[in-house]
């Protein structure tokens, strides 16, 4: 499995050049193994500071990430399907909608846990 995640992590660069991946960690011990993916946005052009900048508005929107989601979805169909002495009998979950979270917003910005 490891391997594929690794492959998979390639996609992703591949895909979106402009997110820096700072960690991978994978879970191998739960039902269905899976990754955790942290990175950095990086943002271009700016004329007040540094030219580069961490901005996730800058790389992410709401359609571009749901556009990965889906490309990442085909991309482990394929991988499934290159490799049947692995995944052999098993189905890929179809993708949920609503699940993902802008943590920024949500932890980050709420006057209640200022200060």
């Amino acid at each position: 499995m490891l391997p594929i995640f690794e492959e998979q992590l390639k996609h992703l660069q591949e895909l979106v050049p402009d997110f820096r991946i700072v960690s991978a960690v994978v879970h191998l011990d739960e039902h269905s193994p899976h990754a955790h993916v942290i990175g950095l946005p990086i943002g271009r052009g700016y004329k007040r500071g540094m030219q580069k900048q961490v901005a996730k508005t800058r790389v992410f929107t709401q359609e571009s990430l749901t556009e990965l989601q889906d490309k990442m979805h085909k991309y482990a169909e394929q991988e499934m399907n290159d490799h049947p002495e692995i995944f052999e009998g098993e189905d890929l979950k179809e993708i949920e909608k609503g699940r993902n979270s802008d943590w920024s917003k949500e932890y980050f910005g709420r006057p209640e846990q200022e200060g």
